[in-house]
Order: structure tokens, then C-alpha cells, then sequence
């Protein structure tokens, strides 16, 4: 499904993303997102544009989809990173914030969501995918 995103890193106020082309909706990239590591993480951006994202950082196909840039953006604020995701006409935009640590979560850095379309502040990533999908159900006991 082409729903477009942009996935970015946030350290020292600046962000570098990538765009990535299909399903770029809270569902599959969120999930995914959500799921990874920080230098996974770091790897994918560096890497830049990709086609879609899927879990297995190995077989993934990077593009140039902007003849301008060969890898990632650099943005100097979070208002910025999402006025660049509407101009790629992204319907979500993702960033792994380095800076802000939040202790609820063991000292982790904490990945955010916006659809750049809606005027509403950037909310943690997990209110928009289900957390606990790798999780299985009790088994009931008879």
C-alpha cells in the first residue's frame, strides 16, 4: 500500500531521516520501529531512502527517490523534519529522539509519531501501535 513516511534520528536537536515509499503507516513501520534497536536504527538512517521497511535490515532496498540528496536529510528542528514530510507528501513521520529519556522505560530513547497533516504535537510512538503484539495470550487453563 503507498502510504509514505519519513523515519529520522533526533540528537542534539537536529534530524537526519530517510523516506521510505510504501506502508509507511503506525501498524507496519511504527510496529517495526518500535521493535528495533538503536543502532539498527542508526544503520537504516545512514543507509538512506528505502522502498519499504521490513524487519530483516538485510534484504532491504535502498533508493534515491530525491535526485538531490544520495542519502538522509538533516533538519535543524522537529518543525522542520515535519514540514519535509508534507512536502514529500509522507503521511506519517517517525523520529527516535536520543536526547529525551524517559525513566519509565529504562533510561530509553523514545521514538515519536505524527501525521505532519494534523496540527497536534508529536506523541510518543507507542500510543499509536499495539506494544504488546509479540506477546502471546495466556493459555486457559481448563
Amino acid at each position: 500500500m503507498l502510504t509514505r513516511c519519513r523515519i529520522g534520528i533526533k540528537e542534539r536537536n537536529i534530524i537526519r531521516s530517510i523516506y521510505c515509499h510504501y506502508d509507511g503507516y503506525p501498524e507496519h513501520t511504527g510496529q517495526i520501529l518500535y521493535e528495533m534497536k538503536t543502532s539498527e536504527t542508526l544503520i537504516l538512517v545512514l543507509n538512506g531512502d528505502i522502498k519499504r521497511l521490513n524487519t530483516d535490515l538485510s534484504t532491504l532496498k535502498f533508493d534515491d527517490f530525491d535526485p538531490v540528496t544520495d542519502d538522509f536529510l538533516i533538519h535543524d528542528s522537529p518543525a522542520k523534519f515535519f514540514k519535509c514530510c508534507r512536502d514529500c507528501w509522507a503521511d506519517w513521520g517517525y523520529f527516535l529522539d536520543l536526547d529525551y529519556r524517559n525513566v519509565e522505560y529504562i533510561n530509553k530513547p523514545i521514538w515519536f509519531c505524527r501525521n505532519p497533516w494534523e496540527k497536534t504535537k508529536p506523541r510518543p510512538l507507542w500510543q499509536f501501535v499495539n506494544i504488546h503484539t509479540t506477546i502471546r495470550s495466556p493459555k486457559k487453563t481448563a
